[in-house]
């Protein structure tokens, strides 16, 4: 979302903070996330979790995370073995919750009061349809009748509320794992970045690409990713910071001084 991690901070401090209209944020001061970047991070803990270093990761990902690793070595930063064991269990948990709640929160959009509203439409249950048919792409129609599917009669309990189960424990992962380490890095996807569009025709193998990324959004915390190398095919490959729930101080502060030691956020992919 921004060019370097300096502007990832001052972003974020414009648009962190509470909202009255929604009850879902924090009223909680906001730090001053650009006073965090620094490049002393001598003494810092980082968690590598052994769930995200699997045999199947692509060669050219393992080899930029090791370098990686071997940066913040020299950095002073000091590395533990974590573990995150529901790892496996988040991409089925995720895509449940949220399409079950994708479904349920674009129930609203009808042509009435949100949304499109379709002009060739005659009478209500027309507009409404020809409204959604039109306004909605491809990929939000797949989760709202996934959702729909999983909240459903007879569904609720063994897909919804299970996977709401399932959730619990992954944030439990992430509160141990916590205890042992100020911050955990992974890499963000198991290969290099695909091509876009290349996976829209098999959107389960789209789907598993996020199986290192979408653990972070169950557990409710904090994390951001930044370049950390190139595969041989010139793709760019990603590293994530997960960081404690409100450590978006630490994870920037992290993030600034890998930046700093490098020059993989200068450099542009080549394909």
């Amino acid at each position: 979302m921004t060019r370097d991690v300096t502007d990832c901070a001052i972003m974020l401090g414009a648009v962190a903070g509470h909202d009255r209209r929604d009850s879902t944020s924090i009223d909680i001061p906001v730090p001053d996330y650009r006073a965090a970047l620094a490049t002393d991070i001598s003494g810092l803990k980082i968690g590598l979790p052994k769930e995200y270093f699997i045999a199947g990761l692509d060669p050219d990902v393992q080899t930029s995370m090791d370098e990686a690793i071997a940066t913040y070595r020299r950095l002073g930063a000091e590395f533990v073995d974590v573990s995150l064991p529901h790892t496996d269990c988040a991409v089925a948990t995720y895509y449940l919750i949220a399409t079950a709640e994708a479904s349920s929160n674009l129930a609203r959009y009808d042509g009435v009061r949100f949304g499109h509203r379709s002009a060739a439409a005659e009478g209500l249950i027309t507009m409404m349809t020809q409204s959604r048919s039109e306004g909605f792409g491809p990929e939000v129609k797949r989760r709202i009748m996934l959702g729909t599917y999983a909240l459903s009669s007879g569904y609720y309990d063994a897909y919804y509320v299970k996977a709401q189960k399932v959730r619990t424990l992954i944030m439990k992962d992430f509160t141990e794992a916590f205890g042992n380490a100020d911050v955990l890095l992974t890499p963000v996807a198991p290969t290099p970045a695909f091509a876009l569009g290349e996976k829209t025709g098999d959107p389960l193998q789209m789907y598993l690409s996020d199986i290192f990324t979408i653990p972070v959004n169950l557990a409710g915390t904090c994390a951001m990713s930044l370049p950390a190398g190139f595969s041989a095919a010139g793709l760019p490959i990603g590293m994530q910071l997960i960081g404690k729930p409100f450590g978006e101080e630490t994870i920037l502060r992290a993030a600034y001084a890998f930046e700093q030691a490098t020059e993989w956020h200068t450099r542009k992919a080549v394909i």
